[in-house]
């Protein structure tokens, strides 16, 4: 993990500066805290007071890199005409709507794997078994 990683964390994310945490060492919010951008002076963050719960940080969130992916190009292109528009029609319904479905689309918004492996299910539930591909993929922190 690099400190370019770390820093280029969403706008609005929470950070976390709790010290005394067991959990720090593997959580993102506390790296990206350890980060935090020059041009940041405020924003969102986990307060000490998570050290009090017994049921352990309910803000703690392993760091990870996944293999992110966005396109749909590769996907569709085999796709038969009468199954493409519900196909398109269903994967707009998980994604949120027709501009998330397009930020995903032109790469403004990575896939997750477990939303690569949704996609993919839904395709292998219409019969289609090869190409079952995005058109970009890119090692990235899980935010």
């Amino acid at each position: 993990m690099t400190e370019n990683e770390l820093s280029n964390y969403p706008s609005s994310y929470i950070l976390c500066f709790v010290d005394g945490c067991k959990l720090k060492d593997n959580c993102i919010h506390y790296l990206a805290g350890q980060h935090v951008r020059d041009d940041d002076n405020m924003g969102y963050a986990v307060y000490p007071s998570v050290l009090k719960s017994a049921d352990g940080c309910k803000w703690h969130k392993e760091y990870r890199v996944i293999k992110s992916a966005w396109g749909f190009d590769t996907l569709f292109h085999s796709v038969l005409q009468r199954h493409a528009a519900t196909l398109r029609q269903q994967i707009k319904d998980y994604l949120g709507g027709n501009g998330t479905y397009s930020r995903y689309n032109r790469g403004e918004r990575r896939l997750t794997p477990e939303q690569q492996e949704w996609m993919i299910r839904l395709f292998q539930k219409y019969g289609y078994t090869t190409n079952l591909l995005f058109d970009h993929y890119e090692d990235a922190v899980d935010w």
